[in-house]
């Protein structure tokens, strides 16, 4: 190999190797514009490609919550004079009845084969945010 051949052969290797990254980027730009393509990070920070079209989206909670029931009223009831007596098993305070953080009970371990049942399902939007759910 001469002098002037390896020079050759690095722009040769540099001109295709950015007409293929040219090449792909405008793929994936054709992908983004056409389809919704999109490249997304998951809650463990892996990334991955979603194809979401946020007008059908958004579009099918607003249906989900308009075919959901409102929920009913709730009758103010007279206020008795009774007074709690937490258990060994209860949660009454912030972070517990020792308010140290800790569950004294034993944990259950043992789940059924299909996991505990499903009591409620609603779409939502984007995010990674947990519902609260209290009395």
């Amino acid at each position: 190999m001469t002098k002037t051949q390896k020079p050759r052969r690095l722009l040769a290797f540099l001109k295709w190797t950015g007409i293929s990254v040219a090449a792909l980027a405008g793929l994936v730009l054709v992908l983004n514009l056409t389809t919704g393509m999109r490249l997304q990070m998951t809650g463990n920070f892996m990334p991955k490609l979603d194809f979401h079209h946020e007008d059908r989206h958004y579009r099918a909670i607003e249906a989900h919550r308009d075919q959901a029931e409102a929920p009913a009223l709730a009758q103010a009831a007279e206020p008795e004079a009774v007074t709690a007596t937490p258990s060994a098993s209860s949660w009454p305070y912030y972070r517990g009845l020792n308010m140290d953080g800790r569950y004294p009970e034993p944990i259950n371990t043992v789940w059924p084969s299909g996991g505990p049942p499903e009591l409620w399902r609603i779409p939502v939007g984007g995010g990674y945010a947990s519902f609260v759910v209290g009395d």
